[in-house]
């Protein structure tokens, strides 16, 4: 899959409702059965607080959240890293060092889905260190994805403000 078809306009739009159909999805299936938050969702945890809430899903939550990381969870990454590749590349085509961000983002949070599913699979037999790792993926990505987002709202802004000035 070339830039340059990420960055034609019915492709961003395609992945832009993609990626809204599988975070409503999510939010039906997972958000709204399980009795406590998706650790997809918290800006890090430790180690009691994952296995509370874990224990507060209960076996069929557990299994839930399993079935639903290894789909919906699995191509929401894949629909918002074409969508931000996509706008970075729309919008300053020759900025391919920043493309890194989106993609590290959603490589991230595949890593971080591969975690939470065998924490949910192991437990209650899950360990601090594999809190810790799982934490830190999770962190690592919420960072990586606010300064996407950050990068391409400026370099929108920018290249709205150069079009206003060659007017």
């Amino acid at each position: 899959m070339s830039l340059n078809f990420l960055a034609r306009t019915s492709t961003l739009i395609a992945t832009g409702v993609l990626t809204l159909v599988f975070l409503t999805l999510i939010y039906l299936f997972l958000v709204i059965p399980l009795t406590g938050p998706l650790l997809d969702a918290v800006f890090g945890y430790d180690y009691e607080f994952v296995t509370g809430v874990m224990q507060s899903y209960g076996t069929d939550g557990r299994d839930l959240y399993v079935m639903v990381s290894l789909t919906l969870d699995t191509l929401l990454p894949l629909s918002y890293v074409a969508l931000g590749t996509g706008l970075i590349h729309r919008l300053k085509p020759g900025y391919k060092s920043v493309l890194a961000y989106p993609i590290v983002t959603g490589c991230l949070d595949l890593l971080e889905n591969v975690q939470i599913m065998a924490m949910l699979v192991q437990f209650p037999e899950i360990s601090d260190m594999q809190v810790g790792f799982s934490s830190f993926t999770n962190k690592s990505k919420f960072v990586l994805f606010t300064v996407s987002v950050i990068m391409i709202l400026w370099l929108a802004v920018r290249r709205g403000t150069r079009n206003r000035e060659e007017k």
